[in-house]
């Protein structure tokens, strides 16, 4: 088959997947015959269902890099044009691709509980595919991410009721960077977790006015409440949406919630009264931007510019040079993947360049 030059960069990954930064020597030396083999032998919607999990797939930002040793892990998700980094201290978000506006907001969560609440502290970060889970409180909250194309899924994970007073369950967050939260009267749209309706998702969430405590951490007044939330630049451009709020018990019975917006403060307020933990609160973070763009890319990328295929046709690497990842914005990446019956697996990773790939 006719070889391709391509440089190939390594960068670390939670279990397995890969993400590597690809440079075409050549770009119209891509190989269209390695897709028509493909789509013949009947492996090309089960390669391109793998490429698409690897390309949500998290890294793991390696010690002494420029981000420092404590960054923990990285994402990018090109869909809705985020670059997302999990740290310790919490969650940063930046722009990413051709996308307008260039921001970057860190979202921390500060602590849980009552009308006094407790501190959050993180005991480790943890990935794998696309999911990375920060354990706190020395594992009586769980704060954990799924990256998908329908957005960045948050989620807490309340091992235990809280103690600290009466009232429902809060869990307080800072946003901090260039954007600012405002309330939002959210749309009935289907949650991505699962096939579940609006109706189903709405009908605990909306239906019950929650009783509040002041407590000290929360100093300024709640002016109202509601399900979502977007983040604003200084000049009110939207830029963000945190909606889809769903709550639910260890009996997956649904539980009211709402967000208040304090200054830019974040109060996630959840009616546990008669709830059996643990309980888990899920919202999702959406960029208004992305809305933009078509299908599940950005649509600046030119993903599967370069594919190779091996002669023996059980090994494929497919490349995106336009690609996001944490060696920066439009960087590239390549995934090599190896095919075992009707199924691919995301398995190699190189730095070194690539003369012929057969």
């Amino acid at each position: 088959m006719t070889t391709t030059r391509h440089a190939l960069r390594l960068f670390p990954t939670a279990a397995g997947f890969c993400a590597l930064a690809l440079v075409l020597a050549d770009p119209a030396a891509a190989t269209p015959d390695a897709t028509a083999r493909l789509k013949e032998a009947g492996h090309y919607d089960s390669l391109m269902q793998a490429v698409q999990a690897a390309r949500y797939s998290v890294e793991t930002v390696p010690d002494g890099a420029a981000t420092g040793p404590d960054a923990g892990c990285y994402a990018g998700n090109p869909a809705q044009s985020l670059r997302c980094w999990f740290r310790p201290d919490g969650l940063e978000l930046q722009s990413a691709g051709t996308m307008t506006s260039a921001w970057k907001l860190n979202l921390r969560l500060r602590g849980y509980g009552r009308e006094t609440l407790q501190a959050a502290n993180v005991d480790g970060v943890s990935a794998r595919q696309n999911r990375v889970e920060l354990s706190r409180a020395s594992g009586a909250v769980v704060e954990w991410y799924e990256n998908k194309a329908a957005g960045l899924e948050q989620g807490f994970t309340v091992r235990s009721a809280p103690a600290g007073g009466a009232g429902p369950l809060r869990l307080l967050l800072e946003a901090e960077g260039d954007l600012r939260p405002e309330l939002e009267a959210e749309p009935a749209l289907p949650h991505p977790r699962s096939g579940d309706s609006a109706e189903r998702r709405h009908s605990a969430v909306l239906g019950e006015e929650m009783r509040r405590s002041p407590e000290a951490p929360l100093r300024q007044p709640v002016m109202e409440h509601a399900s979502a939330v977007k983040f604003v630049t200084a000049d009110g451009q939207a830029t963000l949406r945190y909606s889809g709020l769903k709550v639910w018990d260890a009996a997956q019975r649904e539980l009211a919630a709402h967000i208040e917006v304090r200054g830019q403060q974040l109060v996630l307020v959840v009616n546990d009264r008669d709830a059996t933990y643990p309980v888990t609160i899920d919202p999702l973070i959406t960029s208004q931007e992305a809305q933009l763009t078509a299908g599940d890319g950005a649509a600046s990328e030119y993903f599967g510019w370069a594919v190779s295929l091996s002669s023996d046709g059980n090994t494929a690497l497919v490349g995106d040079r336009s690609d996001d990842t944490l060696a920066g914005g439009d960087a590239g990446s390549a995934y090599v993947f190896v095919r075992s019956g009707s199924s691919w697996a995301c398995f190699e990773r190189t730095d070194k360049k690539v003369e012929s790939f057969v």
